[in-house]
């Protein structure tokens, strides 16, 4: 049988993860009537899921600290997007193999906007007493 995560089910499309901003990926329900990624409600401290058997709705989401959400993804900063699938466009060329290969693809003029955005969720830090570094769970 075909699989449907829940936000297809629902036809939700428009929507990201208010945990992390990222709008790729399969996303369950929260009890705040918004959306998030289940490996978000794994890594980020503050979020449970409900339901084991159901793996949503996820909880917590206001327990999120300000500090979390402050927290710089070392992955954005990099500009290594969280987002890089959402491409708009793609040409392809046929290869002498009789298949197809990507020609050049058009990125949406509003990725940026969704860069920023991503750079916004809350992030996981490491534990050592030293180390700064933070990331979100999808990056």
């Amino acid at each position: 049988t075909d699989w449907f995560c829940r936000r297809c089910k629902l036809h939700a499309f428009g929507e990201s993860c208010c945990v992390c901003g990222n709008p790729n990926g399969a996303l369950k329900p929260t009890t705040d009537g918004r959306w998030a990624h289940v490996v978000c409600a794994f890594y980020i401290p503050e979020l449970y899921i409900k339901n084991d058997q159901k793996m949503e709705p996820i909880a917590g989401i206001q327990e999120i600290s300000n500090q979390r959400r402050q927290l710089k993804c070392l992955y954005c900063d990099e500009k290594k997007l969280t987002i890089q699938p959402f491409v708009t466009r793609i040409r392809l060329q046929r290869t002498l193999k009789g298949g197809y290969a990507i020609k050049d693809s058009y990125r949406a003029p509003e990725l940026e906007d969704l860069r920023k955005e991503s750079q916004k969720g809350a992030c996981v830090q490491c534990c050592h007493a030293r180390c700064l570094v933070a990331f979100h769970p999808q990056c």
